[in-house]
Order: C-alpha cells, then sequence, then structure tokens
C-alpha cells in the first residue's frame, strides 16, 4: 500500500507538475505557481522519509533489519529536515548582518527608504526596508523609481524574501536534485512577476517599470556598460505585455496543488502508519502548517 503512494506521487512530481508548466504557467496567476512549486519542494524533502519507512517495514520481516532500517529513516529525516533549518538559519542570519551593515552606512531618502552609497543602480528589501543605491536616482526619472519602489514594497509586504529563502533552504534539504532547483527558480520568478503585477496594479500603467528594467538592464544612462538582460527580465517583459491569468489555468493550479498536498500526506503518514504513525501526522502537521503561514501573504487582497 505505502510503495502505491510513493508510485503516484512520483507520478504526480513527473506529471502534472509538468502540464502546469507547460500550459497553466504563462497564463496562471504568479501566486498560484509559487504555492504549487513550494508544496512540490516540500514533497520532494520528505519523500525520502516516506521511502526509507516503507524500507524499514518490508525489512521487519527480515530479523535484525527492520530495526536497523528504522533507525536509517530516522536518521534521514534527521538530516533532510536539519539541512532546510541550517540553510534557512545562515541565509536570514547573513542577510540581517548584510542589511544591518547597509542600513548603518545609508541615509533617510524620499518614501521611507533608505539610501546606500552604491555605484551601480539597484534597490532591493534588507529586513524590514527597502534600500536604494544613491545611483538609481540618476537612472530613472520619478516616474520610474516610483514604480521601483512600488515593486520592492510588494516583496516587503508579501514576505517574498522570506518565501524565497525558504524555498532555497527547502531545495537544499532535498540535496538540491534537478526537480527541487526547477522549483526553487519557479518561485523566485514567479515573486518577481507577482511583484510586477503589484506594480501595473498600483499605479494602473506597465510602462515606467517597463522602462525602468530596460535602462537598468543596459546598465543606467547612456547604456556604457550594457548587461545581458537574461531570461528572466524577458519574461517579465513578456508578462507586463500579456492579459491576466485565465480562470481556467488558476483552477488547473489550484487543483494540481491540492491533490500533490494530500498525495505528499498521504504518502508519508502512510508510510509511517505502523511504528512511527505519531512522527507522520507531526510532520505533516507542522509542514502544512508552516507553508499555510509562510504562504498566506500571497493570498491576501491587494
Amino acid at each position: 500500500m505505502t510503495f502505491g503512494v510513493l508510485a503516484a506521487t512520483v507520478a504526480l512530481f513527473a506529471a502534472l507538475p509538468f502540464v502546469v508548466d507547460r500550459w497553466a504557467a504563462p497564463r496562471a496567476s504568479p501566486a498560484g505557481l509559487v504555492t504549487l512549486a513550494m508544496v512540490r519542494l516540500a514533497g520532494l524533502l520528505l519523500a525520502p522519509l516516506a521511502l526509507a519507512a516503507c524500507l524499514a517495514q518490508l525489512a521487519g520481516h527480515h530479523a535484525g533489519l527492520g530495526g536497523a532500517t528504522l533507525g536509517l529513516a530516522m536518521a534521514l529525516a534527521a538530516l533532510t529536515i536539519g539541512r532546510a533549518l541550517w540553510a534557512t538559519w545562515r541565509a536570514e542570519d547573513e542577510w540581517r548582518r548584510i542589511g544591518a551593515a547597509l542600513l548603518a552606512a545609508g541615509v533617510p531618502g524620499p518614501s521611507g527608504v533608505t539610501v546606500v552609497p552604491l555605484a551601480a543602480p539597484t534597490a532591493f528589501v534588507a529586513g524590514d526596508r527597502i534600500v536604494v543605491s544613491a545611483a538609481l536616482f540618476d537612472a530613472l526619472d520619478p516616474a520610474e523609481l516610483e514604480a521601483v519602489l512600488a515593486h520592492e514594497t510588494a516583496h516587503l509586504r508579501g514576505g517574498h524574501p522570506r518565501i524565497a529563502a525558504w524555498a532555497h533552504a527547502l531545495s537544499r534539504g532535498s540535496f538540491q536534485i534537478p526537480p527541487a532547483r526547477a522549483a526553487e527558480s519557479r518561485v523566485r520568478q514567479q515573486l518577481e512577476l507577482l511583484a510586477d503585477r503589484h506594480v501595473v496594479d498600483t499605479l494602473h500603467n506597465p510602462e515606467p517599470i517597463r522602462a525602468a528594467m530596460a535602462k537598468l538592464s543596459d546598465g543606467g544612462p547612456g547604456g556604457s556598460q550594457r548587461l545581458d538582460i537574461g531570461h528572466l527580465t524577458h519574461e517579465r517583459l513578456r508578462c507586463l505585455l500579456a492579459a491576466p491569468s485565465s480562470a481556467a489555468a488558476d483552477r488547473l493550479v489550484t487543483i494540481t496543488t491540492a491533490i500533490l498536498a494530500a498525495v505528499i500526506v498521504a504518502a508519508v503518514c502512510g508510510a509511517l502508519h505502523v511504528r512511527l504513525a505519531d512522527l507522520g501526522i507531526a510532520v505533516c502537521g507542522l509542514t502544512a502548517t508552516g507553508l499555510w503561514s509562510l504562504l498566506r501573504p500571497l493570498h491576501r487582497p491587494a
């Protein structure tokens, strides 16, 4: 039974997300795609634990093997979850230190932002503040600067840096296998698109953020240090011109996410049902609660 559930999980990881990536991703809402990717990452983190528990149950029929395999399952659980928590702590600690240093070197600017003496035109979120470089004011006109600040405000209010940090942590906990790296990349991409959509909804005009991206990709006024625009910027520019997400695509993403989450829970709890039922329920409960708390700001009305 448990191997059947695990086989269904593998099929869902391979098939339904592929359908979403090929058909719904260009059309569905960024918030839904972020949620789907985070659920996939959580499943990739927990699937090895369920597999080891299955092996422990099968080995239980042979003297001495059941206990050893069960110990392996516990060790694997500690390793994967420990790697995820350690990666998150290190990323957040480093970001706090960098943010504190930049904030100490900066001065208050317009709209409550902190201006730091960096030569490159840039803007980002550090802790609970928006930080911009002094060069950004020279590179952009007022409308473009307002669009960039609205973009960073969306990151700040939506908790995007923490979501990105946890996506990286879950990928690290899954030993950064290709599906985990792809899901993490999807999260980061969609968070940028989500912030762009917030700018358009706030300013009712996509042109300022498009112009700002074009200027910053050219290396500022005059384009003397032209950089490769890159896939993400091309995708952001394309989505700014695209129509809003379709209801059908959003429904597909919602249904896929719900099915995938249900099968992950069934796989983990089902695999652990004999000896470690309490552990399975606790792991699934904590994972679901953590994801709900982390992703809830994405689905709040603007």
